[in-house]
């Protein structure tokens, strides 16, 4: 018996991190993608009071769930009688409580796959409206399959692990050698000391560092030498054109965090080189000693490996790079609900 063909229907995000990372998703006729649950026009602005989270949480408002039918409508529409399969990302899991996405889902397309990809720590992914951590279980009850970027996630509640997806840059120039040696951009979450101390042993070894830290509200600035704090939006291209201009991209990882970040598949595509402080990526498929180096303590870190410029590992295909297309995610999610998704 032939496995059955699915439309992929993925309720997305319009940050820019995101639509750059679907990109392949986003410009494939096949595939549907949602960027938000929010419509245009004067529905929006209705929509924006109806769910605006601070005053459901004084005054609950009734009826918030009208916006999640209107979304099981459009994917109707796209569908086309077509068995779907829809992938939904973690910002729509933060709304759930209010439109009640995933058992509606359920009720509309008794047929339908559904799968949840978190690319954050579950712990960080709040419902807006109950201020509490996305509930897996509820979400099991409903989704065929739950995926999570971070291997300590998927033990800790027992989901299924895939990295996150990465489209390969467009019409960014690589620099070979940039005027930074060291690169980071972030929001602080406790890292900016470790940050501060970072830049202060590569002003030992003659390293220059371009470390720019995003300030949150939450957040109160850390002041010290060798970090600049902005508050204003830095685009994802940008991001990236200061990826292309550096030698050396630093990871920090958030804390019980265990997985490869967007860092990277950053340094894969540019060609760069990776310092984090993610040991266990010496177990991920993805290290190349040449390309990655790991820390624990300041102590630890290899100058020698941040002053060397990065060599072409691969002249002619990075074998890395089919691994992290969004390609990949579609064959994962075929292979696991033993499905053909149309491409």
């Amino acid at each position: 018996m032939n496995k059955p063909w699915h439309k992929l229907v993925v309720l997305g995000s319009d940050w820019d991190v995101y639509t750059h990372a679907f990109s392949d998703f986003i410009e494939n006729e096949a595939i549907c993608y949602i960027p938000t649950f929010r419509p245009s026009g004067i529905s929006g602005a209705i929509q924006r009071l109806h769910l605006n989270p601070k005053l459901n949480r004084c005054i609950p408002l009734p009826g918030k769930g009208i916006w999640g039918w209107r979304i099981a409508d459009k994917i109707r529409k796209e569908a086309k009688d077509a068995p779907v399969c829809i992938l939904i990302l973690e910002n729509w899991l933060s709304i759930e409580s209010a439109l009640q996405m995933l058992p509606k889902l359920r009720t509309s397309f008794p047929s339908a796959k559904i799968v949840c990809f978190a690319q954050d720590l579950v712990t960080r992914i709040d419902d807006m409206y109950t201020l509490q951590h996305t509930d897996t279980e509820y979400a099991k009850r409903y989704c065929d399959l739950f995926i999570t970027f971070d291997t300590n996630d998927a033990k800790r509640y027992d989901i299924a692990y895939f990295p996150t997806v990465f489209s390969y840059p467009r019409n960014i120039c690589n620099a070979s050698n940039g005027k930074y040696a060291m690169y980071f951009l972030g929001r602080d979450k406790g890292r900016a000391v470790l940050l501060a101390e970072l830049s202060k042993r590569a002003k030992e070894y003659n390293q220059t560092v371009n470390f720019l830290i995003l300030e949150d509200e939450k957040e109160k600035p850390v002041p010290v030498d060798g970090l600049r704090y902005t508050n204003k939006g830095i685009t994802y291209e940008e991001n990236l054109q200061n990826v292309a201009g550096c030698n050396c991209i630093v990871e920090l990882l958030q804390k019980n965090a265990a997985s490869p970040t967007f860092r990277l598949w950053e340094a894969i595509c540019f060609n760069k080189k990776l310092l984090t402080n993610n040991c266990s990526i010496k177990e991920s498929p993805f290290y190349d000693s040449r390309y990655v180096s790991t820390f624990s303590s300041m102590e630890d870190i290899d100058w020698e490996f941040v002053r060397h410029i990065a060599e072409p590992a691969f002249p002619d295909k990075n074998p890395f790079g089919e691994q992290i297309k969004p390609a990949s995610l579609i064959h994962f999610i075929e292979t696991s609900l033993d499905i053909r998704i149309h491409q």
